[in-house]
C-alpha cells in the first residue's frame, strides 16, 4: 500500500444555513503530484445524530452551493431518512446480513444507508484496534467499510466500487478487469472491487 494523497480537514467557525446553526468545515485533498481538490461542509450535532446541512464545491470551474432544501441534496451530501443524519450511537440493525463466506446481502440498497456487520481486530503497523465494521452504501454503486474503535473513531476507511462503476462514463474497463488482484466484496451476488483506503493521522 502506498500513499497517493493527503487530506486536511479544519473547522473554520460557526455558521447558520436557512436558520439552522451549524459548523463550517473545510476539506482539501492534495495529491502526490500536487493536484488539489477541496470542498466545504456545514454540519451540526443533535443529541442523537451528525447532520450535514449544506456543502460548497466546484464543478467545472463553477462554485456550487447545495443545501438540505435542494431536491438532490440527499443523493450527494445528505444521510439517512429525510436527511436525519448519521447516528452517533452505532448499533446493529440487522438490515445487512453477512454469511460464513463473508458475502453481504440486503433487501434494498438505499443511498446513504448503513449497518454494523461484525466485530474485528484491525492491525495497522504495530498497533491493534478492537473495532466494529460498518458497511455504508454511498451513492452511485459505491460501498464503504468503516472500522470504528471503542472510542467511536474510524481507524480505517475502505472504498469499493461495483464492478461496472462508471463503466463507459469515464472508465473503458470493468473494475474487475482493471484490478484483478484487488480485494472483493460480494453484495447481493454483485462484485465490488477495492479502490483505496483512508487512514486518519491518529493511527499512523
Amino acid at each position: 500500500m502506498k500513499k497517493t494523497s493527503e487530506t486536511n480537514v479544519k473547522v473554520v467557525g460557526e455558521a447558520t444555513i436557512h436558520g439552522v446553526e451549524c459548523v463550517e468545515i473545510e476539506e482539501q485533498e492534495i495529491g502526490i503530484y500536487g493536484s488539489t481538490y477541496g470542498f466545504t461542509m456545514f454540519e451540526r450535532l443533535t443529541d442523537t445524530h451528525l447532520q450535514t446541512v449544506a456543502a460548497i464545491y466546484n464543478s467545472n470551474g463553477v462554485k456550487k452551493i447545495s443545501t438540505f432544501l435542494d431536491d438532490d441534496f440527499l443523493s450527494f451530501w445528505g444521510f439517512g431518512e429525510n436527511n436525519c443524519g448519521e447516528e452517533l450511537l452505532q448499533k446493529r440493525k440487522g438490515t445487512i446480513e453477512c454469511n460464513e463466506k463473508g458475502e453481504l446481502s440486503k433487501e434494498h440498497i438505499d443511498t446513504h444507508n448503513s449497518d454494523i456487520v461484525g466485530r474485528y481486530l484491525v492491525k495497522i503497523g504495530t498497533k491493534e484496534y478492537d473495532t466494529i465494521r460498518q458497511i455504508y452504501f454511498n451513492s452511485h454503486n459505491e460501498l464503504v467499510e468503516n472500522y470504528i474503535n471503542t472510542e467511536g473513531k474510524v481507524v480505517l476507511f475502505r472504498r469499493f466500487n461495483r464492478f461496472d462503476w462508471r463503466y463507459k462514463k469515464g472508465y473503458d474497463q470493468l473494475w474487475t478487469d482493471m484490478f484483478p488482484y484487488s480485494d472483493r466484496i460480494i453484495l447481493n451476488g454483485d462484485v465490488y472491487v477495492h479502490w483505496y483506503n483512508c487512514l486518519p493521522i491518529y493511527v499512523i
